[in-house]
C-alpha cells in the first residue's frame, strides 16, 4: 500500500512523521497505540521522532479520517486505523493501558435487540470495556507505584 498516496487522498502532505506513524498502524492494524507507544517503538527502531511531533500528527490523521481515537481510563488517547470494516469495540486494560479489539457476535446481536426493543434501528456504535489485567506479571504493564494502579482501578 502506498501510504504517501493514502495521505494525499486524505488531503495531507506525506511528511516523514505522518508516514512513520501510518506505517506503524498498518503493521499492527488490530492494535491501538498511544503517542508514547509510537515514540517508544520508533526509538527502538532507530527512527526516533520528537514526541511533540507525534502528538501533532495523530489528531491530523484522525481529522483526515485515517485514524480513530478513543480514551483510556486515565484519559490517554488511543488511536487505531479507522477502517470502516474493523470493529469499533475494544477491551482496555486499566492496569497497563493495552487495548485490543473486542469483536463478539453475541454482543452485537444483543445491542441490536436492545435498540429494536426501544424503538430504534441499530446503527454504528462504540463499546469500550475497561477491565483490570488478570495476569499477575503482565508484560505490557509499565513499572509504576501500586498507589497509581489502585487509583486507575478506582476510576474504571
Amino acid at each position: 500500500m502506498d501510504l504517501g498516496l493514502e495521505l494525499r487522498k486524505a488531503g495531507l502532505r506525506a511528511t516523514v512523521i505522518r508516514l512513520l506513524v501510518l506505517e506503524l498502524f498498518h503493521a499492527r492494524p488490530d492494535r491501538g497505540l498511544t503517542a508514547d507507544d509510537i515514540y517508544r517503538t520508533l526509538l527502538a527502531q532507530n527512527q526516533a521522532q520528537p514526541l511533540p511531533s507525534i502528538y501533532r500528527a495523530l489528531p491530523q490523521l484522525e481529522k483526515a479520517g485515517l485514524l480513530r481515537r478513543s480514551e483510556l481510563a486515565e484519559q490517554r488517547g488511543v488511536y487505531r486505523l479507522d477502517g470502516k470494516d474493523r470493529p469499533h469495540d475494544q477491551l482496555i486494560c486499566t492496569d497497563c493501558g493495552r487495548s485490543e479489539p473486542l469483536a463478539d457476535a453475541e454482543i452485537e446481536g444483543r445491542l441490536e435487540a436492545v435498540a429494536r426493543q426501544r424503538g430504534f434501528r441499530a446503527g454504528t456504535h462504540v463499546l469500550a470495556l475497561h477491565a483490570a489485567c488478570a495476569k499477575p506479571r503482565c508484560e505490557h504493564r509499565p513499572a509504576q507505584p501500586a498507589a497509581q494502579v489502585l487509583n486507575l482501578r478506582q476510576r474504571a
